[in-house]
């Protein structure tokens, strides 16, 4: 049994807490390998507070509980606004789908594409979304690891032709890979056919010096 948080702590409008904290991933650039895996599934009632109508939950990735249906169905039928923060598209099928396009969401869902060689399972979960009819959704592109600035392109690429959103998140913040994200955040390209076209016309606008080649 989880601590019910006392909410008046803090200036939250929310509920926020744990389903289920493991993950069965072991990412190199991820700290949550290195936490506790409590694998020990626990009802949203254990955290969240009726007054409110929002829930963020917290966990590092839910589709690895077995019960991950059973905190879908309370939520829904607490009906209830959710934030989540990231889920895992390796792991998605219709019946995951089926209940992210139920679920009423406060923010859009998020999904992340952190390595280039889960391209094919990744979009695979993506069409697998667009079919059950989710046609809004962020995913996460982990950028100045161990991809090239062409395959981080590539990526926003694929993602933005599902007609989701591309979202850098940079693991090495260099100058030039904040001047490409800067530029997804403006969304700038959402005027060209091509995110590739869109950075060309944006970097002979934009006189920031950057390293980017391409």
């Amino acid at each position: 049994m989880l601590m019910k948080p006392d909410y008046s702590l803090f200036n939250l409008h929310h509920s926020l807490g744990y389903t289920f904290r493991a993950c069965l991933r072991k990412c190199p650039f991820c700290k949550v390998p290195l936490m506790r895996q409590d694998k020990t599934h626990h009802s949203i009632w254990e955290f969240h507070n009726p007054k409110f109508d929002t829930i963020e939950l917290l966990d590092n990735n839910i589709f690895y509980d077995p019960f991950w249906g059973e905190t879908f169905k309370e939520i829904h039928k607490a009906r209830l606004k959710v934030i989540e923060n990231g889920m895992d598209l390796r792991l998605l099928d219709d019946e995951k789908a089926w209940w992210i396009k139920r679920l009423r969401w406060a923010t859009q869902p998020k999904f992340a594409w952190d390595r280039m060689r889960d391209e094919g399972k990744a979009i695979q979960g993506m069409k697998i979304l667009k079919n059950q009819g989710v046609n809004k959704a962020t995913v996460y592109v982990l950028m100045g690891f161990d991809t090239s600035f062409e395959e981080d392109l590539h990526r926003c690429e694929v993602i933005y032709s599902f007609g989701y959103y591309p979202w850098p998140m940079l693991y090495n913040p260099t100058l030039a890979l904040r001047r490409f994200r800067r530029f997804i955040y403006l969304r700038y390209y959402k005027k060209y056919k091509t995110i590739a076209e869109a950075w060309q016309e944006y970097k002979r606008r934009d006189k920031t010096p950057s390293p980017v080649a391409g």
